[in-house]
C-alpha cells in the first residue's frame, strides 16, 4: 500500500460522465461496466463521485461505490444534504476512512463535523485523506462512545489483506481504547445541539445511546442514523421512543420493522 501513497488514477471519460447522470440502479450498472477496471488499481487516490480526492481500496466493492455514485445508495446522502446546513454539528461514530464524511463535511462551513474513530489504522487513513482536503470543519476523535466511561479493546482485524474497513468488535474492559459517555463529551465541549448523529459501531450502538440519555431526553440531537438489523431494531426503537424519536424512511414515512441489515433514520418529533 505504501507505493500508492501519492498515486492518483485517471478515470475513463465515460465513467466521469455517466456517474453524473441520475439513473435507477446506477451503482449496479456502472459496477458491471467499470468494476473490473477499477479493481485492478487496488489502493490508490481517485476523484470520487462527490468530488473530493480520496484514498480508496478499489478491490473492495463498497469503496468502488464511492467512485460510482452514492455510498450505500442515495437514501442517506440525499436526505442528509437536505437536512444539514452550513452551521450544522454532525457526530459520525465509526467514521472509518470517511465513507460518509466525504459527502457531508463539505456542506459544513461554520459548524463542525466530529469524526469519531477509535481504530488507529482507519483513523490514520482518514487523517491522510483529510490532509488533501484541508479547510473542512472536521474534528477527528480517537475514542469510542459507550454507556459509561471505561476502557475497551478492539478484537479482530481491520481489513486483513484488503482495506475493506473495520471487521472488529469493541469489548469493554481493559484495553487501549478510551470509552466516553456522549452526554459527558457534549457537556465538556459545550455542544448544545447536534443536527445528526450517525452511528456505525459494529453492535455498540445501544450502549452509546444509553450514554446519551440527557441529550436525547431534551431532544438536543435532532436526528440519528443507526446501523441495525431485525434482531436489534425493536429494542433501539423502544428506547428512542421514550424520548419521542420515530424511525422513518428517507422519504419521511414510518418504519414499523426492519427485516435485514440496514441504516435506519430516527427523527425527534
Amino acid at each position: 500500500m505504501t507505493a500508492t501513497q501519492n498515486k492518483q488514477i485517471k478515470l475513463p471519460a465515460g465513467l466521469e460522465f455517466l456517474r453524473t447522470l441520475p439513473m435507477p440502479r446506477k451503482i449496479g450498472l456502472l459496477g458491471r461496466l467499470y468494476g473490473p477496471l477499477l479493481e485492478k488499481h487496488g489502493v490508490t487516490w481517485v476523484k470520487t463521485s462527490p468530488g473530493p480526492i480520496w484514498k480508496l481500496d478499489l478491490r473492495n466493492m463498497t469503496h468502488r461505490w464511492i467512485v460510482l455514485g452514492e455510498y450505500e445508495g442515495p437514501g442517506l446522502i440525499s436526505w442528509a444534504k437536505q437536512w444539514l446546513h452550513e452551521d450544522s454539528v454532525v457526530v459520525d461514530s465509526g467514521a472509518n476512512i470517511g465513507q460518509v464524511l466525504l459527502y457531508l463535511a463539505p456542506i459544513i462551513r461554520t459548524g463542525e463535523y466530529i469524526a469519531v474513530e477509535p481504530h488507529p489504522v482507519a483513523r490514520g487513513w482518514l487523517k491522510e485523506c483529510l490532509c488533501r482536503n484541508s479547510g473542512w470543519k472536521v474534528r477527528v476523535e480517537e475514542f469510542g462512545f459507550g454507556e459509561k466511561s471505561a476502557r475497551a479493546s478492539l478484537e479482530g482485524q481491520w481489513g486483513e489483506d484488503l482495506a475493506v474497513g473495520s471487521q472488529t468488535e469493541l469489548h469493554v474492559g481493559d484495553g487501549e481504547i478510551e470509552i466516553k459517555k456522549f452526554d459527558d463529551y457534549a457537556e465538556a465541549r459545550g455542544i448544545q445541539k447536534i443536527d445528526l448523529w450517525k452511528m456505525d459501531m459494529e453492535g455498540a450502538e445501544e450502549a452509546a445511546l444509553r450514554g446519551a440519555e440527557r441529550m436525547l431526553a431534551s431532544q438536543a440531537i435532532r436526528a440519528l442514523v443507526l446501523e441495525t438489523e431485525s434482531g436489534r431494531f425493536e429494542g433501539m426503537a423502544k428506547f428512542l421512543a421514550r424520548h419521542k424519536y420515530k424511525p422513518l424512511e428517507w422519504d419521511g414515512s414510518k418504519i414499523n420493522r426492519v427485516v435485514s441489515h440496514r441504516n435506519v433514520l430516527f427523527v425527534a418529533q
